[in-house]
């Protein structure tokens, strides 16, 4: 009962294309039939705003969090690296207000989360002058199941309570130490990423941060895959200079790794001169 996907061969009306949603992120949709979705979701933040009332602080006596001590309050991110640091390790949540400047560490159970406590909060904004709660737990709202829903033209598709889906602990996705880039001859590519969790079974080295795979630059293997190494190669003149982000994706091992930033430079293969061009002389003066 899905829409099947949009066909551009097919004649007007008969396919639409399913939007889906997982625990209320949006999932790309990479490929769908009437009957199969393939979609693919952004990793979950590993900081996510929190959702009580508006604005309004973690109310500590719910019991979902308690009170650990205060942190750096000169920015969120320094409030944030403060619970990151935390002596006891205590700390997963910060409640952080820029004016007057506060930062309060917070020791929460991701079990007792609710959505009347706690909860991803895509629209709160990092501008507002009010308490913000940042929270780096695996949300019970993710990890003990979460709502999938199916809209065609609009309209849901089955019981979304009936279609949970429970996302695996972020430690358990893939993890990348190393990308190393090596460029040749007009602006050729090879990748050498290191790392460990993505199986022995091949996956997908890509550039870029969109979520489903096929969506970003993708690097052909050009050697033998394992579970902890890899190496691929983009032809010439197909991968524009500048900093790219480097993941490895793993359909059989949680998805997609953490990022790992490499820079490639501009090459100048030749360079041609114009009618009335004139260059600067090179050496000394002529007589």
């Amino acid at each position: 009962g899905f829409g099947g996907g949009v066909d551009a061969a097919a004649p007007a009306g008969t396919r639409a294309a399913s939007a889906v949603t997982i625990a209320g992120l949006p999932c790309v949709v990479e490929s769908e039939t009437h009957s199969r979705i393939v979609c693919h979701t952004s990793p979950v933040p590993r900081y996510s705003l929190l959702r009580g009332a508006a604005g309004a602080r973690v109310d500590t006596s719910l019991g979902a969090c308690a009170a650990d001590g205060a942190g750096a309050d000169w920015s969120l991110e320094a409030c944030i690296a403060s619970c990151d640091a935390d002596g006891d390790g205590d700390c997963n949540a910060v409640q952080y207000r820029a004016f007057p400047r506060a930062c309060a560490k917070l020791a929460c159970d991701p079990a007792l989360c609710t959505e009347a406590s706690c909860g991803y909060d895509p629209g709160a904004t990092a501008a507002s002058s009010n308490w913000l709660v940042y929270a780096r737990l695996q949300l019970a709202k993710y990890a003990e199941g979460s709502p999938v829903v199916v809209a065609v033209g609009g309209a849901s598709v089955g019981s979304a309570a009936a279609h949970n889906f429970t996302y695996e602990a972020p430690a358990l996705a893939p993890q990348l130490a190393v990308a190393v880039a090596a460029q040749g001859d007009g602006g050729a590519l090879s990748l050498r990423v290191e790392g460990s969790g993505w199986g022995a079974a091949e996956g997908v080295v890509a550039l870029g941060n969109a979520p489903a795979p096929a969506d970003n630059l993708v690097c052909a293997p050009s050697g033998p895959w394992s579970a902890s190494a890899a190496d691929c190669a983009r032809p010439a003149g197909t991968t524009a200079a500048g900093t790219w982000a480097v993941r490895v994706w793993s359909a059989v091992a949680n998805g997609w790794s953490n990022a790992v930033r490499v820079h490639l430079n501009a090459t100048v293969d030749s360079v041609e001169l114009g009618p009335g061009t004139a260059l600067p002389a090179a050496g000394g003066a002529g007589g």
